[in-house]
């Protein structure tokens, strides 16, 4: 199992840097595949927020603001 989803994880990864290379060599005057990837991007940060939010906001609340509030 752990071999099988490795090996997913790096299909994901490679096509994802395929698509990424695609869209960084197209013409960059197209505005709709601007606003496209940046879509796709936000998309893909609230994805990966959604699947780390505890840990996310577990490292923001203690590792950050619990040494702001130290500095007083």
């Amino acid at each position: 199992m752990k071999t099988l989803l490795n090996q997913s994880f790096i299909q994901t990864g490679a096509m994802v840097y395929s698509r990424l290379e695609r869209f960084r060599k197209s013409e960059r005057g197209d505005a709709m595949g601007w606003v496209m990837g940046t879509f796709f991007v936000l998309l893909l940060l609230i994805v990966v927020y959604s699947l780390f939010r505890e840990q996310v906001n577990t490292f923001v609340v203690q590792k950050i603001f619990g040494k702001m509030n130290s500095m007083d």
